[in-house]
């Protein structure tokens, strides 16, 4: 048999598998119950964006992240956070605070505390952008709280993290997870570009092992 034809059914048989799984891997997963904030594009719904499934994700095209908060028991009642974001690919146009989140039960909302962010595209960083209700606060339940818009500059990696936006607390006396007895915390799962560079030169640099192992067979 070729080594053409053995490596081709490799890529077909297992290569494209093993591709699947180590994005899966790269996902963001919420298993467990935590709280957690989420970037995710809202023209896929996941985390997960490429040109293939967006035809919009393309140099001077534009797309949107929406902002998701995930709570879990323990009742989230403030959000402030900034976002970074990969400055050589995007370009942020800007940060939408949602005027008012509806919270269940009673009467208690989200809302800005001042509406409004700061956008610095040559840091790749977002700031000020704050959610929070003096009410009971959010738990056991999920809530969009915003959206961002850029414009794609590029959809060639760069050669550095493959995250592309994702939220953090930043040492500025500003960004916290609040609880109504104080601070909470939260994991931030970043929105990222499928590279599937990485994954491809793995699986074929496994199935030119298996060659090499059946020709010394």
């Amino acid at each position: 048999m070729h080594e053409g034809l053995i490596l081709h059914r490799f890529i077909a048989r297992i290569a494209t598998p093993l591709l699947l799984s180590a994005f899966a891997v790269t996902a963001p997963s919420n298993a467990k119950a935590v709280t957690s904030i989420d970037m995710i594009w809202r023209a896929t719904g996941t985390a997960g964006i490429s040109t293939s499934l967006v035809p919009s994700y393309a140099v001077s095209g534009t797309v949107l992240v929406d902002i998701v908060l995930h709570a879990d028991s323990v009742a989230i009642n403030g959000v402030f956070i900034s976002i970074e974001f990969d400055a050589f690919e995007l370009q942020a146009l800007g940060a939408r605070e949602i005027p008012v989140i509806k919270l269940p039960g009673m009467a208690n909302i989200f809302s800005p505390i001042v509406q409004g962010t700061q956008v610095d595209n040559v840091n790749g960083l977002i700031a000020g952008f704050d959610q929070a209700t003096l009410g009971a606060g959010v738990a056991n339940a999920s809530r969009t709280l915003g959206s961002i818009r850029f414009h794609v500059r590029s959809t060639v990696p760069d050669g550095r993290d493959d995250i592309d936006v994702i939220g953090t607390l930043q040492n500025n006396g500003i960004d916290a997870i609040v609880t109504p007895t104080g601070l909470g915390t939260a994991v931030f799962n970043g929105a990222f570009t499928p590279e599937p560079s990485t994954g491809l030169l793995v699986a074929v640099g496994a199935a030119l092992a298996i060659v090499r192992v059946r020709r010394r067979a």
